[in-house]
């Protein structure tokens, strides 16, 4: 079982779409939050929880940061196919580096 420490929070409405291996599905502009969360207090392990309450689902994003020359950085995600904007957004206003291979 993890200890989870809040970082930060956000609530926003954007486009969503469900995807999958069989495609992807538009839901349209939906309301959702995140909450960016440290992992039993190890700075190199970080999660998103997406509260997506049109879709009644809840996705959780497991993030690596490692630091490099000083800086923060992330070097991989997972629970999502793609990153959304609003992560990114999250991490980059926590200071943590996120290059484009990362963004949508």
């Amino acid at each position: 079982m993890h200890t989870l420490k809040l970082i930060a929070s956000k609530s926003f409405t954007s486009m969503l779409y469900e995807q999958g291996s069989w495609g992807a599905r538009r839901l349209g502009m939906t309301e959702s939050s995140m909450d960016l969360f440290q992992v039993d207090g190890d700075d190199t392990r970080l999660e998103i929880e997406w509260d997506i309450p049109a879709a009644m689902d809840c996705e959780h994003i497991g993030l690596t940061v490692e630091t490099h020359e000083g800086r923060r950085t992330l070097v991989d995600f997972d629970g999502v196919m793609d990153l959304p904007a609003q992560a990114v957004d999250m991490l980059e206003a926590q200071g943590i580096v996120v290059d484009d291979e990362f963004k949508e």
